[in-house]
């Protein structure tokens, strides 16, 4: 059975509306908003509620089996439930209901109109129990200024305000996204996709003030994309947005940084990035060694990307290197620079290397050259 609990004063919810702040919703509140809500209907409708949205604690049960419980069809119970909900439409509410939706329209106009389900429990109510979370989901679906989109294999369920029905733009758009994630072959930037959106059928949806808001949002209810931890969008089963493996992880911690970092520095990143996943400095170091197509040594035991221009070998050997693409002899400053924007040593280190007549001379200008 749920039970009745006191509700708080209508002023102190009133005041909070007002000002615009986040309301602390209580287990006591949402108790109380639910009997509420259920003691203005019938009690077999209440028990169909009760266990359509898990409201006794248990897991929702789906339709048909509540349908066999009652000996009735799986499309009876639908029906005894939108019945259910057009009946709540239309009760008077309490002051806890309708600051709590007031809330959540709030919620779902900054995503842009619309806003994933889970997240916006999460945002209403931060480290919900599961029977609170139940309760809000039944809360939610007895408002009637609120719509929900059920899920579906590629996008997870979102809420949206009754009165700006965005369904089609929001799925059309998504469907854009994952096409052009697709086409690119790599992740993008949000500001990216924001771009792309702007040149399709869909940029009358997203005009400035909402462009990334909504594009952030529907990547966001997506179940076919996922970012990572330089928030970059591209396709759930990539690995550089899966992140897994210690290889991916670092190189995404050295992404990240945006500078070389010792093995230990990387290895320690890697746990505080991904809580839970306790990383070892060895496991690390042995895919920074393995993987040399993306991992440059530029020291002892510290490490950069390949794509910064980094380059692997000695300081001599880059020091070759440096000449060779210029193709002429060089002054000292500009082979120095070189080598300390690719390896992390000393000026001196570099210096004395120059001056080793097995591999290196000066011409009269004072200009170095290799033998």
């Amino acid at each position: 059975d749920l039970h009745s609990f006191p509700t708080r004063r209508s002023s102190d919810l009133t005041n909070e509306k007002m000002s615009g702040k986040r309301l602390n919703i209580s287990k006591l509140e949402l108790s109380q908003i639910v009997n509420e809500l259920l003691s203005h209907i019938k009690e077999r409708q209440c028990k169909i509620l009760i266990k359509r949205f898990g409201l006794d604690g248990r897991e929702p049960s789906v339709l048909e089996k509540i349908g066999k419980e009652f000996m009735v069809t799986r499309e009876r119970i639908r029906q005894i439930e939108a019945d259910s909900f057009r009946r709540l439409a239309v009760v008077e509410k309490s002051d806890n209901f309708k600051a709590i939706i007031d809330q959540a329209q709030r919620e779902i106009i900054k995503g842009g109109g619309f806003y994933e389900k889970d997240a916006l429990r999460e945002a209403l109510c931060p480290q919900a129990s599961k029977l609170e979370k139940h309760q809000l989901m039944f809360i939610l679906n007895s408002a009637p200024e609120l719509k929900f989109k059920k899920g579906s294999l590629k996008m997870n369920g979102f809420w949206f305000l009754k009165e700006h029905d965005v369904q089609k733009e929001v799925l059309r758009a998504h469907h854009l996204i994952v096409k052009f994630i697709k086409e690119n072959k790599q992740p993008v930037r949000l500001n990216k996709i924001v771009e792309f959106l702007q040149t399709t059928e869909c940029k009358k949806f997203f005009s400035v003030d909402k462009a990334r808001s909504r594009a952030k949002t529907i990547c966001l209810i997506s179940r076919q994309i996922n970012n990572n931890i330089i928030n970059e969008w591209g396709l759930r089963n990539w690995r550089i947005i899966s992140q897994r493996g210690s290889g991916e992880k670092a190189y995404l911690v050295l992404r990240q940084q945006k500078k070389p970092l010792h093995f230990r520095e990387i290895t320690r990143l890697i746990s505080a990035n991904w809580v839970g996943e306790a990383a070892l400095p060895q496991t690390v170091h042995n895919e920074l060694i393995k993987d040399k197509r993306r991992f440059v040594l530029v020291g002892r035991g510290t490490y950069g990307l390949s794509s910064w221009g980094l380059i692997s070998g000695t300081v001599k050997e880059i020091i070759l290197n440096c000449m060779v693409e210029a193709g002429k002899p060089l002054d000292k400053e500009s082979i120095v620079n070189y080598v300390l924007s690719r390896k992390q040593v000393k000026p001196a280190t570099v210096i004395v290397t120059l001056s080793d007549r097995r591999f290196f001379a000066k011409n009269k200008q004072g200009l170095f050259y290799a033998k």
